[in-house]
């Protein structure tokens, strides 16, 4: 299983690889749009390759979409907690049962 899921890693790279140099040409991105007309001074312009412009959008989709998973699964967390929580409290519980030499009835042997 390990070997497959490196072989399908392998494979994706590759194909980042291969769509960063098909796509090398320069683009130019701007901040926000012309807005000269409205009196708005000139945005600020840069030239970058676009496969750096697809690379930061695919980061920060990501980076967004694990962001949402996170909190979407903050209430199973809590209840994975709550649940270490309350078996911590009856071991304990059961610890401390256990260890009352007082009884007067003999304790069962282990099976």
């Amino acid at each position: 299983m390990r070997a497959i899921k490196f072989a399908l890693v392998a494979v994706f790279a590759v194909l980042i690889i291969i769509l960063l140099f098909a796509n090398g040409d320069n683009v130019v991105v701007k901040y926000w749009p012309d807005m000269t007309d409205y009196g708005l001074p000139a945005s600020p312009a840069h030239s970058v390759p676009l496969f750096g412009v697809a690379f930061v959008a695919g980061l920060i989709g990501f980076a967004l979409g694990s962001l949402r998973e996170y909190v979407r699964e903050g209430s199973i967390r809590r209840a994975g907690n709550r649940s270490k929580k309350e078996a911590a409290a009856l071991k304990a519980k059961i610890d401390e049962m256990t260890q009352d030499a007082d009884d007067d009835i003999p304790a069962l042997p282990a099976r």
